[in-house]
């Protein structure tokens, strides 16, 4: 009876071994936010790349769950020159910089379509969470006699922004596919469900496009 148990026991460790193929995953990151302040509309986007690892669970003949966990970087850069009055010009250059915590849980339906060439789709929800968000800025004024006056400072965007929140739940989901089990090429778009901005008059939602590859353990 020990005996059985034994083999029963190491059977199933390796049946739990063969349906849970780890990868280490990396990708290309665009974000899009918009906002909306009394009745106008602020579109801004941000790019960037994603670096993380990932388990991809088997339920059935085709079917199967990946869930990730993810650093996700996004910037932006926004900079403008003009003359204000007279012989008084001004600059100014800002550069977004926003760090990323994701937790992604897709269901994917998958098909092989040749010899170890699968096509599969995917859909479901990605925890996100804004770790830091920065804008470093850079703003100078070339005034007559005096010359060029400037002043560079780095802003945490939730202390200048209260009403600024770090977490979000977004749902989506994409197309892929596998090559030989080993390598996965996948693309997708998300959108974020909650309200990022919680001012009164004012509300903020994030969506991302993002494409990326895996190695296949």
């Amino acid at each position: 009876m020990k005996k059985v148990i034994i083999t029963l026991s190491v059977l199933a460790a390796a049946a739990g071994m063969a349906i849970a193929q780890p990868s280490i995953d990396a990708g290309y990151l665009y974000s899009m936010n918009k906002e909306m302040i009394a009745s106008n509309v602020i579109d801004a986007s941000s790019q960037g790349f994603y670096v993380g690892a990932s388990y991809t669970y088997n339920l059935t003949n085709g079917l199967d769950v990946n869930a990730g966990l993810y650093y996700n970087y996004l910037t932006s850069n926004d900079s403008d020159s003009a003359n204000i009055i007279g012989d008084i010009n001004g600059s100014y250059d800002l550069r977004l910089n926003e760090h990323y915590i994701s937790l992604p849980i897709n269901l994917r339906f998958g098909t092989f379509v040749a010899d170890g060439i699968k096509l599969f789709a995917f859909a479901g929800p990605s925890l996100s969470y804004c770790v830091s968000s920065t804008t470093r800025y850079n703003a100078s004024l070339d005034l007559p006699v005096i010359g060029a006056i400037s002043k560079e400072d780095t802003l945490n965007n939730f202390e200048l922004d209260e009403d600024y929140k770090p977490f979000d739940v977004m749902v989506g989901g994409g197309l892929g596919t596998e090559l030989f089990g080993v390598i996965r090429i996948q693309g997708g778009y998300r959108y974020g469900l909650l309200d990022r901005d919680a001012g009164e008059n004012s509300s903020l939602h994030r969506s991302e496009i993002f494409a990326g590859v895996s190695y296949i353990f």
